[in-house]
């Protein structure tokens, strides 16, 4: 029953105007190349029961594809495809992308995955 109520939650909030109130209170805009940086330290390996609660959450049907925005080094997109669904992996960090493809190869998962180079404030209409 909380699941089901934490679900409801998750999928009717208005993660893009929550996104756009944690930018306009930010002290600087995002910095792709301060992800960058990061990136060597994210191992998705290791954030296995972060993604199988997420995942529970999601209660995804068999198949369902999944955009990944802000997908980093793949912590969600691998196991999500691990466990058959398609991915859509987007991120405006080359390094994580570049460290996702390591893990997609890793995996095997090129059948899977999809990586894109996007910013939540890119132009999308090339992808439609």
């Amino acid at each position: 029953m909380a699941d089901d109520l934490i679900r409801s939650e998750l999928l009717s909030a208005d993660w893009n105007g929550e996104w756009m109130r944690l930018q306009a209170d930010r002290r600087r805009a995002d910095d792709s190349f301060e992800w960058d940086k990061r990136a060597r330290h994210f191992r998705p390996l290791e954030t296995a029961p972060y993604a199988r609660d997420f995942m529970k959450l999601l209660a995804l049907k068999p198949g369902e594809s999944v955009l990944d925005m802000g997908c980093g080094a793949g912590s969600i997109a691998i196991p999500l495809a691990q466990a058959g669904h398609p991915v859509i992996a987007a991120d405006f960090s080359p390094a994580m992308l570049g460290t996702l493809d390591a893990g997609i190869e890793y995996y095997g998962l090129e059948d899977r995955i999809t990586p894109l180079e996007l910013a939540w404030d890119d132009d999308w209409d090339w992808l439609c």
